[in-house]
């Protein structure tokens, strides 16, 4: 009988890999880019070499937040989106229609279509709840959206202190501008900088005896511009300017004169009935008058128009359709005494 506590004689041990006993010659170790991974949720396997490896970065798969909620409450968020798209999409283009900025919501529109047929499918398969995922950007897809909207951003501050809209109100504007027309005003044109005020970062620059100047131009005669009214500001209003700052501006015999010289004003249809002056312009103001020279409410009846109470120069009309193009500003130059 053997005794279990007994020595057994030693076994010589094998080397791993070797049926004879003998050691395996040494591996070289693989170059770097010849190791190959297959990648997983957390750990990478070497293809042909028996010991796990774990690369130096394992990315994993991203997964979005989940909600679940009851199909029916699916549904009625795919109608809320739904109606308040077709609403929003209705206002925005009635809003076009007086001056706002035209934009339909496809986006929520089909939102609320995909919303809803998720919610009926869901109702139709006898489902308590539906899950649905909430995507949320990456760092940097939300950089990406925050320097585009920030880009947006400037660039609608800058068109918005160039240009704005302007809906022409009655009929002292026919035939030229009609009631209920669009228009571009040009605010650009008639900008003013003040020397002084820039002479101070720019010592070289002299601002001499008049330091507010029009860094493009001034308003001229035959310009059509939108002004804020000087008897109610609140109001704008909108006219052709006739006399400039020392113009002496007279208007008989159905004729309008500048300095003594006849203006030619082929783009009216019914002369003036009344008369007025002469007035000399005083010096920073303007004397304005409507097309319709008969059916207007302008200078000859409420005096001049201050400089500073001028938005800027009708440029362009984009409602009706028919109307398109541009505002006619007329170089208007009197006749010869």
């Amino acid at each position: 009988m053997t005794n279990p506590t007994s020595e057994q004689p030693a076994v010589p041990k094998k080397e791993a890999g070797s049926s004879s006993g003998e050691p395996l010659p040494p591996v070289e170790a693989a170059e770097p880019e010849a190791l190959f991974w297959a990648s997983g949720a957390d750990e990478g396997m070497l293809i042909g070499v028996s010991e796990p490896y774990s690369p130096p970065v394992a990315r994993k798969a991203r997964r979005w937040p989940r909600m679940r909620l009851s199909p029916w409450l699916l549904l009625a968020f795919g109608l809320a989106w739904l109606v308040g798209g077709l609403v929003v999409s209705v206002g925005s283009y009635l809003l076009a229609h007086s001056g706002g900025v035209y934009v339909l919501w496809y986006g929520a529109v089909a939102a609320g279509v995909v919303w809803i047929a998720g919610g009926l499918a869901a109702i139709l398969a006898g489902r308590k709840s539906v899950e649905i995922a909430i995507p949320l950007p990456s760092k940097r897809v939300l950089r990406e959206f925050v320097e585009t909207f920030v880009l947006a951003l400037l660039i609608f501050l800058v068109v918005r202190a160039a240009l704005q809209n302007f809906r022409v109100e009655g009929s002292s504007m026919d035939p030229v501008l009609h009631n209920g027309q669009y228009l571009i005003v040009n605010k650009a044109i008639y900008t003013r900088i003040n020397l002084k005020t820039i002479s101070r970062f720019l010592p070289f620059i002299d601002p001499g005896d008049n330091p507010d100047r029009y860094l493009f131009r001034a308003p001229q005669r035959g310009d059509v511009v939108v002004f804020r009214f000087p008897g109610n500001p609140d109001r704008d209003f909108i006219k052709r300017i006739i006399g400039e700052p020392g113009d002496t501006v007279e208007i008989k015999n159905s004729t309008v004169y500048i300095d003594g010289g006849a203006l030619d004003e082929p783009y009216i249809t019914s002369k003036p009935t009344y008369t007025y002056g002469p007035a000399e312009v005083p010096p920073k103001q303007y004397f304005v008058l409507g097309d319709n020279r008969n059916n207007s409410y302008d200078s000859h009846v409420w005096g001049f128009l201050p400089e500073e109470n001028i938005i800027g120069q009708a440029w362009l009309s984009y409602w009706p359709k028919d109307d398109w193009g541009l505002v006619l500003n007329k170089d208007l130059s009197p006749q010869a005494p």
